[in-house]
């Protein structure tokens, strides 16, 4: 087409009141579509960002494998003590918590377990917590992963803590307080276990092992600080225990306070019933009733020249005590006065003697038992098993069997148990079926 002609149809378009269009540049369309793309998608993750992940139920998820790696939202009340291992060198968390329907596992890995750590967001019994979490659906096992610690809202009890002198299931998830002298204490899988004597009962008491990655030195010095005698006053939450034993889980270093004891008062066993409540210090001669499995404690007789008393005491202070020294011999009681004249027995002192008494065999007989006695002669028939050691102590006049219980054996570092050795052993006489024996109840009371 010429140019003229061109011209002329332009000039057409003019008259009409039309304008050519602008030209537009392929590389401006491209360039502008990016960005509108990429403003879009910031646009929907700031939105998203926004929105919570849909609450379920833990009964609904459990299990089911459409929900595996889904992120969602589960409620609930922290039923158990949380877990804490770094054995890896990385220190993982998990904690467990009941929504009504089911309970589920949690875990917190590092990095984030550090920062909640940091955080001081320990989901502890009780606390009502809600967490967004990546959900894992295995074949028998389903779990929830925590991929940042602000994705985990804690809502714990507070106010003023309910006082107590004793604890029952009804006291479940209840935050109390309670004060006492410290009768005891023992380091367990989930932390430190001590009990305090509070005059009308025995609370158990759990510093969790948490706390020690939260203040290494500060645990060790708790710890160190936590022994018989001890007058203390803890807050923190009422725990069931396997479903039935109550006990306080203290949320911090703070929940526990020490004070100076009162200095305990001298008394003889007649007139115990008129202290009860009362912490005071006895002196008397010790006999060994029987062992109280349940409570890992004895049930001991102390008698003076005005009567006598029974008192329990922990396995510990009698595992700590040198039976060749309490043979004939008075020792002093640290005790708290129940009613009735019972003692609830914080610490025994054994003055050392100067030259231990010992028996033989053909003088020990169902008249003593209880007593303390000590014995010397050869090891015989000998019996080592998971629980408990056993064998015949052999002398000139016979033989008696010897039961050493597995806590006690184990910390036995005197004198080499062995078929044929010749040893001298302290402890309590009992009888079992029918049969006498010497129970020996303190690593202390083996000697070569």
């Amino acid at each position: 087409m010429s140019s003229s002609r061109i011209d002329v149809i332009l000039e057409d378009l003019y008259k009409k009141g039309r304008k050519p269009a602008r030209k537009i540049s392929v590389r401006y369309l491209l360039i502008l579509s990016i960005i509108t793309s990429v403003a879009g998608i910031y646009i929907v993750y700031f939105l998203a960002q926004g929105a919570s992940a849909p609450l379920v139920s833990i009964s609904e998820v459990y299990g089911n494998y459409l929900y595996n790696y889904a992120t969602v939202r589960v409620k609930g009340t922290v039923d158990g003590i949380p877990y804490f291992d770094n054995s890896t060198g990385k220190l993982t968390i998990r904690f467990s918590i009941f929504d009504g329907t089911m309970s589920m596992n949690i875990y917190i890995y590092q990095p984030v377990s550090l920062e909640v750590l940091k955080q001081r967001k320990i989901p502890l019994p009780g606390d009502k917590v809600t967490a967004e979490i990546q959900l894992r659906v295995r074949e028998t096992y389903t779990y929830g992963i925590l991929q940042a610690a602000g994705l985990l809202q804690i809502e714990t009890q507070t106010g003023e803590p309910v006082e107590v002198t004793s604890l029952d299931t009804s006291l479940a998830g209840k935050y109390v307080k309670a004060s006492g002298t410290i009768t005891g204490s023992r380091l367990v899988s989930s932390g430190l276990l001590f009990w305090v004597d509070t005059g009308e009962g025995e609370i158990t008491v759990l510093v969790p092992a948490f706390m020690k990655f939260i203040d290494g030195a500060k645990y060790a010095q708790l710890v160190e600080s936590i022994r018989p005698g001890v007058e203390a006053t803890v807050t923190g939450i009422v725990y069931l225990y396997r479903g039935e034993s109550p006990e306080i889980v203290v949320k911090g270093f703070e929940d526990i306070a020490f004070r100076a004891p009162e200095k305990p008062m001298e008394v003889e066993i007649a007139s115990l019933s008129g202290y009860v409540g009362k912490t005071v210090v006895v002196r008397a001669y010790l006999e060994v009733r029987e062992y109280l499995s349940d409570s890992r404690s004895y049930l001991l007789k102390l008698i003076d020249e005005t009567g006598e008393a029974s008192g329990i005491v922990k396995r510990e202070i009698m595992m700590a005590l040198n039976p060749f020294n309490l043979i004939n011999n008075k020792v002093i009681v640290l005790a708290s006065v129940r009613g009735g004249g019972d003692l609830n027995i914080k610490n025994i002192e054994a003055p050392e003697i100067s030259k231990v008494s010992f028996v033989k065999v053909a003088d020990i007989s169902e008249s003593i038992k209880g007593k303390i006695v000590a014995a010397k002669g050869k090891v015989t028939n000998l019996v080592e098993r998971s629980s408990f050691t056993l064998f015949y102590l052999e002398d000139e006049t016979g033989r008696i069997k010897i039961f050493i219980p597995a806590s006690v054996y184990n910390e036995i570092t005197s004198v080499k148990i062995s078929e044929g050795a010749e040893i001298s052993v302290a402890g309590y006489v009992d009888i079992y079926r029918g049969e006498l024996e010497i129970v020996v109840f303190s690593p202390l009371g083996v000697k070569g």
